[in-house]
């Protein structure tokens, strides 16, 4: 997980070169550091996904039907549906996988040895079909949100084309 640099016959940390890359601190932090990506980056989407499939069915009710029902009020889950339109329950889970696709792809691609053009242009390219995704389905129930979505959307593929 940590990039390592040969000096001398030895790997080091290159971010810290008084650390060797075979000794036990190193391997206890990349430990660490796979621990860290399987929970958040990976893990809280697939909850969320998990979650959300188990009260789909109630939360694609229309809005009267779903604001009455007791058992899917009662799960405190509100906060991961009540803006979308009932037929993209799913959306949180398309929203946060998202919001880590610019930090998480470069991460993983990183270690591909592909290069950082490469890196770039496939992260642009995710962020630009994410785009055309709150394009084309607007999800929101709230028109307004439809256009700050949209436009949340489009500003990191914007940032990226400075590079």
């Amino acid at each position: 997980m940590f990039v390592c640099t040969k000096i001398d016959g030895v790997s080091r940390l290159t971010a810290d070169l008084t650390i060797e890359c075979a000794g036990a601190a190193h391997s206890a932090y990349t430990a660490y550091d796979a621990f860290i990506i399987a929970v958040f980056p990976i893990g809280t989407p697939l909850v969320v996904v998990y979650v959300l499939r188990q009260y789909r069915e109630r939360i694609k009710q229309n809005e009267t039907k779903r604001d009455a029902d007791v058992v899917l009020q009662g799960s405190g889950l509100s906060y991961l549906y009540d803006s979308y339109k009932p037929v993209y329950w799913w959306f949180e889970f398309f929203e946060t996988v998202r919001r880590l696709c610019p930090t998480f792809i470069p991460l993983l691609m990183a270690y591909s040895g592909l290069g950082p053009l490469v890196n770039l242009m496939t992260t642009f390219l995710i962020l630009l079909a994410c785009f055309c995704v709150y394009i084309n389905v607007l999800p929101f129930t709230n028109g307004l949100d439809n256009f700050v979505g949209c436009f949340g959307a489009l500003a990191p593929v914007a940032s990226l084309l400075r590079y």
